[in-house]
């Protein structure tokens, strides 16, 4: 490259390349170094790119009051070209429903899930279901339904 000059590079990056090295944080991190050739600097840059996450789908159905049964479904699309393997998910909600874990050996890509569990309600007030998944390839996968449980 000339002096005041800039010059791009793209680089394809392939998943299956990155996939079985993702941390919790689902983020690639590149570093770029480069050498002045009349002065033998070394230059470096770097730069974070931040992966989607798909989200868990909650919704409630049933009458929102204390005491009275209620259901919430998650729902789940592995949207990756491989299958996940040794999936965990959880829901809980403070004031609704204790955790609740079900484990999948296996989801095949492309493939939708749908849980559904029974809670009823111990206090009124607004509160929060969340549910979570994890798994070895896929991390910080969320979603959650908020309810206004009344008497």
């Amino acid at each position: 490259v000339g002096p005041l000059q800039t010059q791009t590079v793209e680089v394809e990056v392939q998943a299956r390349e990155y996939m079985n090295k993702l941390v919790e944080q689902a983020m690639l991190h590149f570093i770029i170094t480069g050498r002045i050739n009349e002065t033998s600097q070394i230059v470096t840059s770097r730069s974070l790119v931040t992966l989607k996450v798909p989200k868990l789908t909650v919704k409630t159905a049933g009458s929102p009051r204390v005491m009275e049964e209620m259901l919430v479904t998650v729902e789940f699309t592995n949207p990756l070209k491989q299958k996940l393997e040794n999936v965990y998910m959880r829901i809980e909600g403070p004031g609704l429903m204790g955790a609740k874990v079900k484990m999948y050996s296996l989801i095949p890509p492309g493939t939708s899930l749908t849980w559904t569990e029974s809670f009823t309600p111990r206090r009124p007030g607004r509160s929060v279901l969340i549910a979570s998944l994890d798994c070895p390839a896929l991390r910080q996968v969320y979603g959650q339904a908020e309810v206004n449980i009344q008497y």
